[in-house]
């Protein structure tokens, strides 16, 4: 790893460059200094000091470690082992050099540093202009009368877009709300889905009263042909002459997915007189109605037609 091809990059960089065990660089830049004896301005010059004190800093090491592309550790172990060899060379032949920015020598045992004249950025004196006092500006009379007139006031023009695009946004705001609104308003009401559960087959009802013979009409006496005769007359009489009773019957006319809908609906309908209940069948929830009825199949459509057009409804047993 060449340690010298960097110290002079860092010491552009960061205008210093710190050696451990060896010393510290400093990049200092003079500027252009005019010599009005010989009329002449000299160009702007760097100038290297060095310190033979040195410090420890990580910085130059993570500068080279980052251009090597290897451990900060590394490269401060290269750099331990480049001061090491200086010193190395001095000793022996007094002298180190260092490409492009000058050399080492020794003095009395001190280190010293002479620039390299590569490094001057001087170039031959540059001709003086002579000084040439500036013409004082004609004096304005105190008195004399201002004739000029005040800068014309500029109209700002107000950009269209930074108007239209907020107007835009409401508008689209206000259109979406309106459309929301109005769903909103068609679907609150809209009868939940129907589950899709077969209709069980209707309850068979019998509609003919059963006639009850007393104890008393039976004989025991089985050969008295007349005396059954007319025991059978009898009850043929009455199965025609009682009325027909009519039985009550639970009648799904809704399901629902949550208990919570279900009894919201069957309270509603209890506000409007309905004999309205819930029943849970296989994890769903029923809104049953109660009513009597001779007739099931009119019972069920009429339920139908009233309170659910398009679902299922049906006696639950």
């Amino acid at each position: 790893m060449d340690i010298n091809k960097y110290i002079g990059k860092f010491l552009l960089k960061n205008k210093y460059c710190s050696l451990p065990g060896l010393g510290v660089f400093d990049l200092k830049k003079e500027g252009a200094q005019a010599n009005a004896s010989s009329e002449t301005i000299s160009a702007p010059v760097y100038k290297i000091t060095f310190t033979p004190v040195g410090s420890i800093d990580d910085t130059f090491a993570s500068f080279i470690a980052t251009a090597e592309n290897v451990s900060i550790s590394n490269a401060s172990n290269n750099i331990k082992e480049y001061c090491k060899n200086v010193k190395e060379e001095l000793a022996k032949s007094g002298k180190y050099d260092i490409e492009f920015l000058g050399r080492f020598s020794l003095s009395n045992n001190k280190i010293i540093f002479h620039q390299s004249d590569d490094l001057d950025m001087g170039v031959e004196p540059a001709p003086l202009a002579p000084l040439v006092e500036k013409l004082k500006a004609p004096e304005t009379p105190a008195n004399k009368p201002d004739y000029s007139y005040p800068p014309a006031r500029t109209q700002r023009d107000i950009p269209i877009l930074k108007i239209a695009v907020p107007i835009v946004l409401v508008v689209l705001l206000a259109v979406g709300a309106y459309f929301g609104y109005d769903y909103y308003q068609k679907n609150k009401d809209v009868t939940p889905v129907e589950a899709t559960i077969p209709e069980p087959a209707p309850v068979q009802v019998d509609t003919l009263a059963t006639t009850i013979v007393p104890d008393s009409l039976h004989r025991a006496d089985s050969t008295n042909a007349a005396t059954d005769t007319a025991m059978q007359a009898a009850s043929n009489s009455a199965a025609q002459t009682t009325p027909q009773a009519a039985s009550f019957y639970k009648v799904a006319i809704l399901s629902f997915e949550n208990e919570a809908g279900a009894n919201g609906k069957a309270t509603k309908l209890k506000k409007y007189g309905n004999d309205a209940s819930v029943v849970s069948n296989n994890g769903r929830f029923f809104v049953v109605i109660n009513a009597s009825s001779n007739d099931t199949t009119k019972l069920v459509d009429s339920l139908r037609r009233f309170f659910n057009p398009r679902g299922q409804v049906f006696i639950m047993k």
